[in-house]
């Protein structure tokens, strides 16, 4: 889902699973939020959980947000992260924290066992 206001002090576990059957879709599949829009603050928060992006196409999984236009702040995944496609793509987009960061990211963290970067596109600020 998308987040316009503020998230704080949550705590995520167990498994987050996303499947999506267009190749068109694109979609997030994240620990806290899918989206984080530019009013959104995702404050103080742990995703524990696995976190799985299963897709026709182009999957994309993350431990805090998918997108982030807002602020996250004080925020640690620690949960396993794994995409796979079915179709065509050979490209898997992992991230600890959020696929595309066009907003703040401000002392959050990924410690899981996934090998993936904190960011895949970052945009904005990381602090």
């Amino acid at each position: 889902g998308s987040n316009t206001g503020t998230v704080s002090n949550c705590t995520v576990k167990g498994s987050v699973s996303g499947t999506i059957n267009s190749s068109y879709s694109y979609p997030y599949t994240s620990g806290i939020v899918g989206y984080n829009a530019q009013t959104g603050k995702i404050l103080d928060c742990i995703s524990e959980a696995e976190i799985t992006s299963h897709t026709w196409d182009y999957p994309r999984a993350s431990g805090i947000a998918g997108c982030n236009d807002g602020i996250i702040s004080g925020c640690e995944a620690s949960g396993l992260i794994v995409g796979d496609g079915w179709y065509t793509s050979p490209i898997i987009e992992l991230a600890g924290i959020t696929i595309k960061n066009n907003g703040q990211i401000i002392n959050s963290t990924y410690i899981g066992k996934t090998q993936c970067q904190l960011v895949v596109e970052n945009n904005g600020n990381i602090m």
